[in-house]
């Protein structure tokens, strides 16, 4: 099963050398934007998990999570697709590149419970 947290937005951060395609900066995705987390997708027949994620021209694309870094969780209450990177608040915003700020996990599991996926249903 996967669960994400509502409200994630992440930024791009190509990976190097022979990474997987597509690939977001060719696709119309900007290193300036921050790009809310629509769903996830991991096709059986692969470890690979895609974030399904609208770009600067509203087209839905399926991209390896391998090209992208978690910005901020923002919740239920921010709808926005894609957000400016400098608009989010220092401690939110990457120190390097490559790396980001550790955020406590109460911090992010205390503004939205986990949701079932399914609930069972008849007798079985």
């Amino acid at each position: 099963m996967i669960y994400i947290e509502p409200g994630v937005y992440v930024r791009v951060l190509e990976f190097a050398g022979s990474g997987p395609l597509p690939r977001p900066l060719a696709n119309g995705f900007s290193e300036v934007t921050a790009y809310r987390v629509l769903g996830v997708y991991s096709p059986a027949e692969t470890s690979e998990g895609y974030f399904i994620l609208a770009n600067d021209r509203d087209e839905l694309w399926y991209i390896s999570q391998r090209h992208f870094r978690v910005v901020a969780a923002l919740g239920v209450q921010e709808r926005a697709l894609h957000l400016p990177l400098e608009g989010l608040n220092q401690a939110e915003s990457p120190r390097r590149p490559d790396t980001l700020p550790a955020r406590p996990v109460a911090e992010t599991a205390a503004a939205t419970p986990p949701r079932p996926c399914f609930q069972r249903s008849g007798g079985r």
